[in-house]
């Protein structure tokens, strides 16, 4: 394990209280994905995680906020924020058989 991780005073992210083997995970997704844009690793930590709002929709903008404070830790490494602002994308899923550890 990363000693940033074990060095973690907390792991409430965004109001989320994760385990350090999920911080873990969520390293190892943005490190084996990096082309994945921002929203569409939160899109993938989400599923991961099961985290949804009552409404059944991932918690994107907590997560992305939780992404934005593990960088600022330097426990994941994030893509460019998108200059651009498009239409919203159908977001690019990866399968949670691919961090089967966590």
């Amino acid at each position: 394990m990363d000693a940033a991780i074990e060095n973690l005073s907390s792991t409430t992210f965004a109001g989320k209280r994760l385990t350090r083997k999920q911080i873990c995970g969520i390293q190892e997704t943005t490190r084996a994905f990096p082309a994945l844009s921002r929203r569409e690793l939160a899109h993938t930590i989400c599923d991961h995680l099961k985290w949804r709002t009552p409404a059944g929709k991932h918690q994107i903008q907590s997560c992305l906020g939780m992404l934005e404070s593990l960088e600022a830790l330097g426990i994941v490494t994030l893509p460019e924020k998108d200059k651009q602002k498009n239409t919203p994308k159908s977001p690019l899923l990866i399968p949670p058989a691919l961090n089967q550890n966590h």
